[in-house]
C-alpha cells in the first residue's frame, strides 16, 4: 500500500516538475526575445524587431497552447 501511495505522489511531483519547467521556459523565451528586440531596435532596424516580435508571438501562442493541455 505504501509503495502505491508513493507512486502516485513521484507522478504528481513529475507533472509539477514538468509544468514549472514548460512556465520557465516561457518566461525565458519572451526575456529573450524582449532583449534581441531592444537590441535591434538599438540598431535601427525596426522593421527587422517587429517580424521578429510577430514570428515569436505565434510561437509562444502555440507553445502556451500546449502547455495549458498538458
Amino acid at each position: 500500500m505504501a509503495s502505491k501511495t508513493k507512486a502516485t505522489s513521484s507522478c504528481s511531483v513529475t507533472e509539477q516538475f514538468r509544468r514549472t519547467f514548460n512556465g520557465l521556459r516561457i518566461r525565458y523565451l519572451i526575456e529573450l526575445v524582449k532583449n534581441f528586440t531592444l537590441r535591434t531596435m538599438q540598431r535601427r532596424s525596426p522593421i527587422v524587431a517587429i517580424k521578429t516580435l510577430i514570428a515569436f508571438s505565434k510561437r509562444l501562442s502555440h507553445t502556451r497552447e500546449a502547455y495549458l493541455k498538458s
